[in-house]
């Protein structure tokens, strides 16, 4: 009995290209949710920082924590000075407002038509982006 290439080739190479598909979307779906669990990090420490300092003493160590969870997960460092102002005020006090534009903490205007185009092709995005400005709106560490 002789053996065709034919029939072993097809088999291993639909196999591989299984296998080689499988293991490409599983690392691009785990380079997503990491990704998601980077700015959930980012946010965690921000809502830390946004606590007054003066409230009580032992705000001090969690406010070190949070700024090196800022700092690791944004992947962006603070200044030696904006580091003393994040320990010493909370973000919400108005004199953050340096320290926030590096974190992108500014309210979104996008121009009428691209907000159109957001509303009719990515209505969950153009919500995310109203419930930023509202929240922006409330807080006095918000670039307006």
């Amino acid at each position: 009995m002789q053996i065709n290439a034919k029939d072993v080739v097809v088999p291993l190479m639909t196999a591989l290209i299984t296998v080689a598909g499988t293991v490409f979307v599983s690392h691009y779906g785990w380079i997503g949710k990491s990704r998601d669990q980077d700015i959930k990090m980012v946010e965690l420490g921000i809502g830390i920082l946004k606590a007054d300092p003066r409230e009580s003493d032992q705000t001090s160590p969690a406010r070190e924590w949070a700024i090196r969870i800022v700092e690791r997960y944004s992947g962006e460092s603070f200044s030696k000075d904006d580091r003393t102002k994040l320990l010493e005020r909370s973000i919400a006090s108005g004199s953050m407002v340096g320290v926030l534009d590096g974190l992108g903490y500014k309210r979104m205007t996008p121009s009428p038509n691209t907000f159109k185009f957001l509303l009719a092709n990515d209505e969950a995005f153009a919500k995310q982006l109203a419930a930023h400005n509202r929240q922006c709106d409330k807080d006095a560490g918000c670039e307006k």
